[in-house]
């Protein structure tokens, strides 16, 4: 009798044990689920990204034992969407991955992986989930790395255009430097050639300035000179002896 009443107590705390547990895990679900949904907050603090435009996302996140976390990404239609994500740690390194559109219509779903990798048109513009699930986890978190990368071939093909008009503004522009360096080279030119001419005057001018001095010289010479004998020949002419050729003076 005391055997088969120790057994009873013990399938008895068994079963408490086992019943506290699921509750605790059904209440962690429900509250995982409801916060990814309704913490509006949490959700806003990350795509910050105009639903006009191309982006690129990257980021790290732990999600608990038990729990879905959930983000959300307006797109437009035609949008080519590249998604790859990597559990880093946490027990068996395994997680529920899935991607719904605004129709709640599961347009991707990996199902228990380490990692996945996938691309993905998107036909219809909307606010698209991207939801991890860490349900079949009970006790372990796990520490997840999501990169996320989306462009509009319509707005990249614009994008292509600005690219060309640049290239083209950018000819111009080369060609105007182009322009403006053979004109900086031809006033190099200038500028040489008018240095040299500037020389060429100034050793002219030298030389004739040499020439002048030396002529004035030479000619004050010759003029001296010619006063100098034009003295003497003129008062050897009015010169006049006051003897006699036989030295006697003259009367």
């Amino acid at each position: 009798m005391a055997s088969s009443t120790s057994f009873s107590e013990s399938v008895a705390q068994f079963a408490a044990t086992l019943f506290f547990v699921i509750t605790f895990s059904c209440f962690g679900n429900c509250y995982s689920v409801s916060n990814s949904w309704n913490n509006d907050d949490k959700r806003d603090n990350w795509y910050n990204v105009p639903i006009h435009g191309s982006f690129n996302v990257e980021f790290k996140f732990e999600i608990g034992p038990g729990k879905v976390e959930c983000f959300y990404q307006p797109m437009l239609n035609g949008t080519q969407l590249f998604i790859s994500y990597e559990v880093l740690t946490g027990g068996d390194r395994n997680i529920d991955f899935f991607l719904r559109d605004e129709r709640l219509e599961i347009l991707v779903h990996k199902s228990w992986k380490t990692e996945g990798i996938f691309d993905q048109i998107i036909q219809t513009r909307g606010i698209y989930e991207l939801c991890f699930d860490n349900s079949y986890s009970r006790f372990a978190s796990k520490l997840v790395f999501f990169y996320m990368s989306a462009f509009v071939p319509e707005h990249w093909d614009e994008y292509l255009k600005e690219l060309a008009d640049i290239h083209k503004t950018v000819a111009n522009f080369s060609v105007s430097l182009q322009t403006l360096q053979q004109n900086i080279k031809n006033a190099v030119i200038h500028q040489s050639s008018s240095r040299m001419y500037v020389m060429l005057d100034y050793y002219t001018i030298m030389g004739n300035n040499k020439y002048v001095q030396y002529w004035s010289i030479l000619q004050c010479i010759v003029i001296i000179s010619a006063s100098c004998l034009q003295v003497f020949f003129l008062r050897r002419l009015f010169h006049s002896k006051n003897v006699t050729p036989t030295m006697k003076p003259r009367a």
